[in-house]
């Protein structure tokens, strides 16, 4: 049988790789051809077999149609970099890549589903803003708006439970949309997008549940001041000054001043930090900031707390393909698409891809 061979564009091939983050001799390697024959299809586009189309599309996370497209389509857009990296080490890998791609899709999907009317109601607290004078002012106004005291904090069950419970009153009371994605995680803990509606979150589903606190935080931070951006948070020093004051505005909204109990006993530090649902180096870092502790001491016992971090517990728990899907997405972007294929807005099959679901999780009996 012979077999199909197609011609395409050279320079959507060329783009769609390198939008995906991967260089030519990984993609040759992973379809199995030798490098200078996917030299040659990326620079003539000729007489390409339809089955290594398939399998370059599948690589780049692409529809084959998209390599028969008229133009190329313009560029992924990418949050401001404010990570404290070396040049060699702040390029973003194929997995941070894809997560950026996603989160432009489904911000243009809750757009054109919900219409601009509709966003520029769910911001209309962005008004608050302009009357708030100072952190603290701000951090209140927030308290209030999320509907979360220090008291429902401390009751949360664990950290697990205080990320569901942070994630959801942001989504439902900010209209913020809020995703993980899995990413190197010393590479990218969170980015956010500010510049465009609907606003959004992206945090690390490698990182620990408090980690993911600590950045739906620091980037609803950068949202506040209008700011996109890709963080490492845990890498942040003094010379980042924005990246340092979104760690402050994090760390005092998670742990009020007047909250903060005095210790320098390491099993204290462990009990005060799972009582506010917080990292015990937060913790730490939340009482060397209001002057509670000496530098040397600060150092010292940081050194202690990072020693006694236990790796998070992974393979417990199997979620079903409907949990992951929200789980990554959010609970608002899930409900937005359910909604739209009820009021015929959107096909099954565009709402399957949108959320990573087979068509018959989506029919309702």
């Amino acid at each position: 049988m012979a077999i199909l061979k197609v011609n395409i564009n050279p320079k959507l091939l060329e783009w769609a790789r390198k939008e995906s983050g991967f260089a030519e001799s990984q993609i040759a390697e992973a379809i199995s051809v030798k490098l200078d024959k996917y030299v040659h299809w990326e620079k003539n586009g000729t007489e390409i077999p339809f089955g290594k189309l398939k399998d370059i599309s599948k690589q780049l996370k692409r529809q084959v149609a998209t390599f028969f497209l008229q133009e190329i389509p313009p560029k992924n857009k990418k949050p401001k970099d404010y990570r404290n990296l070396n040049p060699e080490d702040s390029q973003l890998s194929p997995e941070t890549l894809l997560a950026m791609r996603r989160a432009n899709k489904f911000h243009t999907m809750a757009m054109e589903l919900e219409g601009e009317e509709y966003w520029n109601q769910r911001y209309v607290w962005l008004k608050d803003l302009k009357k708030l004078k100072d952190d603290d002012a701000l951090i209140n106004w927030l308290r209030s708006k999320l509907k979360i005291t220090i008291e429902d904090q401390f009751h949360f069950k664990n950290n697990s439970d205080a990320y569901k419970k942070w994630r959801n009153a942001i989504e439902d009371n900010l209209g913020i949309l809020t995703f993980q994605f899995t990413m190197p995680i010393k590479e990218v803990q969170g980015f956010c997008y500010s510049e465009t509606l609907p606003y959004s979150v992206v945090v690390n589903g490698k990182n620990s549940d408090a980690g993911r606190i600590f950045t739906l935080f620091h980037e609803l931070a950068h949202i506040l001041k209008h700011q996109s951006g890709i963080c490492l948070p845990d890498s942040v020093n003094s010379t980042q000054a924005i990246e340092f004051d979104c760690n402050s505005f994090a760390g005092k909204f998670l742990l009020p001043a007047n909250a903060i109990v005095s210790t320098n006993d390491p099993d204290e530090i462990l009990k005060f930090s799972r009582r506010f649902k917080v990292s015990s180096e937060v913790y730490l870092r939340r009482m060397y900031e209001e002057n509670l502790l000496l530098q040397s001491e600060f150092f010292r016992l940081l050194e202690v707390v990072k020693s006694r971090v236990k790796p998070a517990k992974k393979g417990f728990a199997k979620s079903t393909p409907l949990q992951r899907s929200i789980n990554q997405r959010g609970v608002t972007f899930y409900n937005t698409i359910m909604e739209g294929v009820n009021k015929n807005k959107l096909t099954y099959s565009k709402a399957s891809d949108a959320l990573g679901l087979s068509i018959k999780y989506l029919i309702k009996d």
